[in-house]
């Protein structure tokens, strides 16, 4: 079952446990600053979540992975605690929004193909409260690094990491264009 009631496709049957992977996440993102400390964030993000489980699927049967990717829109508020030559720390707090854009199952030892993909309605809510580190390259872009402490919220969506233990410990980084 996916959380929230969601069927799994018909014709996938887990049987074991599912392995998680760590989710791997990358984005670019915007920070507009209001005061001296204090900065608007938002942007976007790709994130990956991958698990692995036994099962079978028509006469087919092995070690199924199943993907979902997402396309996600964070919203933040970040207070600067300490600037020094292109280096700056802050903490942060805000949430996020993701839709998968893909969802789909692989036995990878039989084909790269995707035996089996299903649409998933609706967004996947998040919240957030973490830490980042900040290096300036020119003016107006730089590299960071977010570490941070992640609720998400089930809803409608297929399982994952996120259904099974919806608060996370994430490293989120990329690059942000500084406004």
């Amino acid at each position: 079952m996916f959380a929230g009631g969601t069927k799994v496709p018909d014709l996938v049957e887990e049987q074991t446990q599912s392995e998680y992977s760590f989710p791997i996440s990358f984005g670019i993102g915007v920070k507009y600053y209001f005061t001296d400390r204090l900065a608007l964030g938002t942007g976007i993000n790709w994130t990956l979540l991958s698990r692995s489980f036994t099962g079978s699927y028509k006469t087919e049967t092995g070690k199924f992975t199943h993907e979902m990717h997402y396309i996600g829109v964070p919203l933040n508020l970040y207070c600067d605690v300490f600037q020094r030559k292109g280096l700056q720390l802050y903490v942060y707090a805000g949430g996020k929004a993701e839709k998968a854009v893909s969802n789909s199952w692989y036995i990878y030892d039989k084909s790269a193909s995707p035996i089996c993909s299903q649409k998933v309605k609706g967004l996947q809510w998040g919240v957030d409260l973490g830490f980042g580190v900040e290096f300036k390259v020119s003016e107006h872009l730089a590299l960071y690094l977010d570490p941070s402490v992640d609720y998400w919220f089930a809803g409608s969506q297929p399982k994952s990491i996120r259904t099974e233990k919806p608060l996370l410990f994430s490293f989120d980084g990329g690059l942000r264009i500084i406004l």
